[in-house]
């Protein structure tokens, strides 16, 4: 019994289409024949044929993960029920599991060369439709991150697709001609809540990273950054509000924002003191911010 699947790219000694069957490729036009190596599910082989032959079969699995940003390897991801708020930045953790291995792959050919554009992250943005936010490859072993801002509220859904169940990873391509009906991959979808509020994000405006302790007041309602330079104020009421941050080293600042009840993110880049005294930045008298050259020597 043999499981015929596709022809070959060409052969290497004539060129001309080869016709794979099982485990045992063949040349059309001279007769070449050829031990193939497979990697997906087992239904692509035919029992026989991999008695005989001995052909290697990889089943995959994929995976996907979303936690917090940045997502350090070792993290685990957010739990079941997690309720994050608008305007937060995740980390969508994918990978293709070689079951049979137990170790992530990355995504190649049958002849180890990298494919690309065939791994997809796909979100939902309503009750029936999905549009998709990344495509890509993992060029590495193992895992890539990709990070996503949460951009209103509602439950976020996410899933991991990829084409083809041949080889490493599952790609399609290359020394494959062609996809064909059901040589795609699909993971379990995972979610997040995501709930409508205030999200201040307080930066350095020279180094770009997160100000840590910032105080930022609401009109009367006052929080401190953590870690990541976020504030979040999830009680208010669709309006105009009055936001000041203020932290130790920089030069605090004023500014009205309107919040709305799809929720908003409003970022801050505070400037320090040290960049100003050196001449880095230049303060206009109504504020308006120039960047200017260091001087050396």
């Amino acid at each position: 019994m043999f499981c015929v699947v596709r022809d070959l790219a060409d052969c290497e000694l004539c060129g001309s289409p080869v016709r794979i069957s099982g485990a045992r490729g063949v040349c059309r036009s001279c007769g070449a024949e050829y031990d193939v190596i497979r990697h997906g599910r087992r239904a692509d082989f035919g029992t026989s044929s991999q008695l005989s032959v001995g052909a290697k079969m990889y089943s995959t699995s994929e995976r996907i993960y979303l936690g917090p940003s940045p997502m350090p390897p070792g993290v685990s991801p957010y739990p079941p029920g997690t309720v994050l708020y608008v305007g937060t930045e995740i980390t969508i953790r994918i990978g293709v599991l070689s079951v049979d291995e137990g170790s992530f792959r990355a995504t190649k050919n049958i002849d180890g060369s990298l494919q690309s554009n065939c791994i997809f992250i796909w979100h939902k943005i309503d009750a029936g439709a999905w549009e998709k936010i990344w495509t890509g490859n993992i060029a590495v072993d193992g895992t890539i991150d990709r990070p996503y801002t949460i951009t209103k509220s509602g439950t976020h859904t996410f899933y991991l697709e990829f084409t083809g169940t041949d080889k490493y990873a599952g790609c399609a391509g290359g020394v494959d001609a062609k996809v064909v009906s059901g040589d795609y991959g699909s993971s379990e979808q995972v979610s997040v809540n995501a709930q409508a509020a205030l999200t201040v994000a307080v930066n350095d405006l020279i180094t770009r990273k997160p100000v840590v302790g910032a105080k930022v007041v609401v009109d009367t309602t006052e929080s401190v950054t953590g870690d990541s330079g976020i504030a979040v104020y999830d009680t208010l009421t669709p309006g105009i509000y009055t936001l000041t941050v203020e932290a130790r080293d920089y030069k605090s600042e004023t500014r009205m924002v309107q919040f709305t009840a799809a929720g908003k993110l409003e970022e801050v880049y505070l400037l320090p003191l040290w960049a100003i005294a050196a001449g880095v930045i230049g303060v206009g008298a109504v504020g308006v911010v120039a960047a200017v050259k260091l001087r050396r020597g």
